[in-house]
């Protein structure tokens, strides 16, 4: 009789649960496909403003000299087709020389490399045989643009890697996630069986450079959205104001432009419209770069969109993005001169008080709202990241769009070039507060970080690059990729210092 009525006394109580059950999954799916349709309004918008983004106000000013020597940085294979096709077209047709170097061989797409090896899932050996018919591929492209195998250097370093070899794995080799080696594996590259450091990557670069002497330089900007993207353009800046600095530009420092590949919902709309200009996303419009117009001539649109056809790997993935890029001309941008402020000693006091900071133009822009993920999460939504310095620390400002939620982490990046070469420092501020490294100070308050690290640390830097990038449950938010910025000699003066205070961050 006790068993029956416990029996029946837990199926009653299991009756209860059911329909509070149900009601809690109808609120789960109500909350999905409310999500659902707010992130599919934002996307139209972004979409929608960048489709009817007009060139009219950009300059079409692109000029080139007769004797011309183009140097083409290009991340993966395909990235120099599609940022940069007509321009070589047009440097080759009228009788100048181009020449493109791959820092990969993008052999990390295992989705691509799936389809191609016909396998779930590639081995690490398939990815690298995958990587060799990527180089394969940019051979036939290069020869629809006018280029010859020998214009063509493939550097071999880690697809989907290159910011780590920025920020830690200067000297230390870095070992790939995807192929599971740590030095370049291809037989055909320009240094076979060279580590994967950053140290590597910037001295065989800086060679490039040096022996080709190009008169412009293109490579992604700061603002792409790849990392591998702003990693190329923070290592080849980084290799031109190094041989600068040691005068290896006797004829001259070359010209350098930004070309623009991946960036939220765009290029708008998709697929090819060779009769219509590539404007720029609405949102880098008002970040400083100056955006500059090159008008592709009929036989260079050919060129070009025959050159993506090449790309056979990548067309039967995401075809329709990559025939974007084919429009009645290109894009191209040039980044602004920008310094660290020099301030007093005693000025910033990383105590949340904003008037010495509303005196600094952010040196580090990042548009905002300009994805659907910084629109929802808007307190790791980055709209600017500022620097400065006095004779005693360097310090950081990240702004963003909205108060820090909880589960937001932080990341910040100093990378100094002196005299004594490059030193770097990354700052990590954890969700629940914590900072890494010992020694710096920081403070985070509303939809401010501030950070000040020692001046020691970077040496006695002529040059800086900084970056920044906000984190939400392990997925990267926002970055503003790597900016270089120009470092004004040690400040002195007689003013009492107010030491920065709070080594620990505020939990929320």
């Amino acid at each position: 009789m006790q068993q029956r009525r416990t029996g029946q006394h837990t199926s009653e109580a299991s009756g209860r649960r059911r329909p509070a059950a149900r009601a809690l999954f109808r609120l789960g799916l109500i909350a999905v496909i409310l999500l659902g349709v707010v992130s599919g309004v934002i996307a139209l918008r972004i979409q929608a403003a960048n489709s009817f983004q007009s060139t009219g106000s950009l300059p079409a000013s692109l000029r080139l000299p007769g004797e011309m020597r183009l140097l083409v940085v290009s991340p993966h294979p395909d990235d120099e087709t599609l940022g940069c096709g007509g321009l070589i077209a047009r440097v080759r047709g009228s009788g100048g020389q181009a020449r493109v170097v791959f820092l990969t061989n993008g052999d990390a797409f295992k989705v691509a490399a799936s389809r191609e090896e016909r396998k779930i899932r590639p081995t690490p050996q398939d990815l690298i045989d995958f990587g060799g018919e990527r180089q394969r591929e940019a051979m036939l492209a290069g020869m629809r643009l006018g280029l010859k195998p020998s214009d063509l250097l493939f550097l071999g370093f880690p697809d989907r890697g290159l910011t780590r070899l920025w920020t830690g794995n200067w000297a230390v080799p870095f070992t790939s996630g995807y192929t599971g080696v740590s030095h370049c594996p291809y037989r055909l590259a320009y240094r076979p069986g060279v580590p994967y450091t950053g140290n590597e990557l910037l001295r065989v670069l800086s060679e490039v450079i040096s022996e080709w002497r190009p008169t412009l330089i293109c490579v992604p900007g700061p603002l792409d959205d790849h990392p591998d993207h702003y990693a190329a353009y923070a290592f080849t800046t980084a290799a031109v104001s190094d041989l600068e600095m040691r005068g290896r530009f006797p004829e001259g420092r070359p010209r350098l432009m930004t070309y623009l590949i991946h960036r939220g919902q765009w290029p708008a709309p998709r697929g090819p419209a060779p009769s219509r200009p590539l404007a720029p996303p609405q949102s880098l419009m008002t970040v400083g770069t100056h955006w500059e117009v090159f008008p592709l001539r009929p036989h260079e649109i050919s060129a070009k969109q025959a050159a993506i056809e090449e790309y056979r790997s990548q067309t039967g993935v995401m075809g329709s993005f990559l025939r974007s890029f084919v429009r009645s001309s290109e894009l191209y941008g040039r980044e602004p001169v920008r310094a660290v402020a020099a301030v007093p000693d005693g000025l910033v006091g990383l105590n949340g008080r904003t008037a010495v900071w509303e005196t600094i133009e952010a040196q580090a822009p990042s548009p905002k709202a300009d994805t659907v993920g910084r629109a929802l999460r808007r307190g790791a939504d980055i709209t600017g990241l500022s620097v400065a310095r006095d004779s005693h620390n360097v310090y950081l400002r990240m702004q963003t769009a909205g108060s820090r939620g909880k589960g937001v982490s932080a990341r910040l990046q100093v990378r100094s070039l002196g005299p004594d070469g490059f030193r770097g420092v990354e700052v990590t501020v954890s969700a629940a507060g914590k900072i890494q490294p010992p020694g710096i100070l920081a403070t985070w308050k509303g939809q401010a970080l501030e950070v000040a690290i020692p001046a020691g640390r970077l040496g006695d830097p002529s040059l800086v690059w900084v970056g920044a990038s906000t984190h939400y449950l392990g997925f990267t938010v926002d970055k503003t990729g790597w900016h270089r910025l120009e470092m004004p000699g040690r400040v002195i003066t007689a003013r009492k210092t107010t030491p920065p205070v709070s080594a620990r961050l505020p939990a929320g």
